[in-house]
């Protein structure tokens, strides 16, 4: 009887295995995880007259970007209190 037992607790082990992998989808994609595999996720780089660009973008919106950060994190400690205030 325990011999029995023991053999159908492997076959629904090894069934359920078979069932993960197949159901696992396989190259189906895996984000972040896959960076820098395939040349995936991988950026040329920038020539002289793209990254002034990119500079002066980044000068340009310092201000906006400090207060959105500003602006974040005040509303997640807002959040993180007991009780916080929906309006």
């Amino acid at each position: 009887m325990k011999r029995s037992i023991i053999l159908v607790c492997f076959l629904v082990a090894g069934l359920l295995l078979i069932v993960q992998y197949a159901a696992a989808e396989i190259g189906a994609g895996c984000g972040q995880a896959c960076k820098g595999q395939n040349h995936q996720g991988q950026q040329q780089p920038l020539d002289a007259e793209a990254k002034k660009k990119y500079e002066k973008f980044l000068q340009e919106t310092a201000e906006l970007r400090r207060e959105l950060g500003e602006k974040q994190a005040a509303y997640q400690s807002l959040m993180a209190s007991k009780n916080p205030d929906p309006s």
